[in-house]
């Protein structure tokens, strides 16, 4: 009997202050409309949680500000959002493959690479075997390997230096191209020819900062000096750039506006020149589902732009998470402020050494819309009062049946 009796309390006990612990997580949770898990971690310590561009989009708040994380308590965790920063000094080398062609004029040396993954490009790195003997070359790009158009022509080649590697480094520039294979011919006048190892291009650590969020088919509405082009993003990504993949003209400079319309009132994001010698990418910042491209032709034929690819910069969620616990991102609260943490956690070395994790896709939080019973004035003490009187009474209630089966036994 004394054993049921204590089941009977502690269960009671149990239940109410689980029921406190559920109250107090459901309401600080069920305000945010979505979840993602975050990955378990093998070993206490400060994370970059990659934020996917689909979460991001999520985001009610445009300026980000929705964004928590928290424990498997419900707990919210100290956080904070960072774009990428540039690695200083330090560089990757993208090698292009080479494509190898019958040629029978053995006066020429040529080499054919593959720059498919490059886009606009105004500088090619060779890598030769080392040669002290005087060369030109002529260059060229070509989309189908059979039609080819002079870029650069009587390049003059320089020797290896004296350094101590069989190989060395050369790098052709030119004007901006953007072709799918660059072909270098190199006159041997008559003479043994010089050999190539390798081709491709060095990126910076700041290029790699951007990411493709997706590229999108265009709507044209022509008109008789300009052209709008109407981009639907399928949902309200954060963007930073747009790269247009124009067919034609090869040559242009023309004016161009880049209106927000996915929200009301429209908002310009940029305006300015594009040409086909500039920069590769536009610079358009800002959260939305929908743009709105005004370009000014003038008397010219409008330009051919076969897809537009939307870019953004790279996004960390940077915490001190703990071994062993579960932790999960919300968003998706338009009424949400910006959180106010101790952030020292991230001085603890410099940001680009934190290892970076990932986390699930997001799907619909659990407690989002969970009615909470408004509470017009603190009455935790009167509930813990309560819970003591309740226990006192039942440890009488139990004494006194005890006793008196205990009388009962005894007569």
């Amino acid at each position: 009997m004394m054993s049921v009796n204590r089941k009977i309390k502690s269960g009671i006990v149990f239940a109410i202050a689980l029921s406190l612990l559920c109250l107090g997580t459901s309401a600080q949770q069920n305000k945010f409309r979505y979840r993602a898990d975050v990955t378990t971690i093998d070993s206490t310590g400060v994370y970059k949680i990659w934020l996917d561009p689909k979460f991001v989009a999520d985001c009610a708040s445009r300026g980000l500000l929705d964004i928590r994380l928290t424990d498997e308590n419900g707990n919210f965790t100290a956080f904070s959002v960072m774009e990428a920063l540039p690695e200083e000094n330090r560089v990757s080398f993208t090698p292009f493959p080479e494509i190898k062609q019958d040629d029978a004029n053995s006066t020429k040396t040529v080499f054919i690479a593959d720059a498919t993954s490059a886009g606009r490009i105004n500088k090619l790195w060779l890598t030769f075997k080392n040669t002290a003997v005087s060369r030109q070359a002529n260059l060229s790009g070509s989309d189908d390997l059979k039609h080819w158009f002079a870029i650069k022509e009587d390049i003059d080649l320089q020797g290896a230096d004296d350094g101590k590697n069989p190989e060395y480094e050369y790098a052709l520039n030119f004007p901006t191209s953007k072709y799918r294979y660059y072909k270098v011919a190199i006159n041997n006048k008559k003479r043994d020819p010089i050999k190539i190892v390798r081709s491709g291009i060095y990126t910076s650590s700041a290029e790699r900062m951007v990411r493709p969020i997706a590229t999108f088919k265009t709507a044209i509405m022509p008109g008789k000096k300009q052209t709008s082009y109407v981009v639907d993003l399928n949902d309200d990504y954060y963007i930073s750039g747009l790269r247009l993949n124009i067919a034609s003209p090869k040559y242009y400079d023309r004016t161009i506006s880049i209106y927000d319309v996915g929200h009301q009132p429209e908002e310009l994001l940029y305006s300015g020149q594009i040409s086909s010698s500039g920069a590769d990418m536009v610079p358009c910042v800002g959260k939305t589902s929908r743009l709105r491209l005004e370009i000014i032709n003038g008397d010219d034929k409008a330009l051919d732009i076969r897809d537009i690819t939307a870019f953004d910069l790279k996004r960390y969620a940077i915490a001190y998470l703990e071994k062993g616990r579960k932790y999960y991102i919300l968003t998706g609260n338009a009424a949400a402020q910006a959180p106010s943490y101790d952030l020292s956690f991230l001085h603890s070395k410099p940001i680009t050494e934190f290892p970076v994790i990932r986390h699930s896709a997001i799907y619909k939080n659990p407690v989002f819309g969970v009615a909470i019973i408004p509470v017009a004035r603190n009455y935790t003490p009167y509930i813990w009062a309560a819970l003591v009187a309740v226990l006192i009474v039942l440890g009488l209630l139990t004494w006194r049946m005890v006793k008196e089966l205990n009388t009962k036994r005894g007569n």
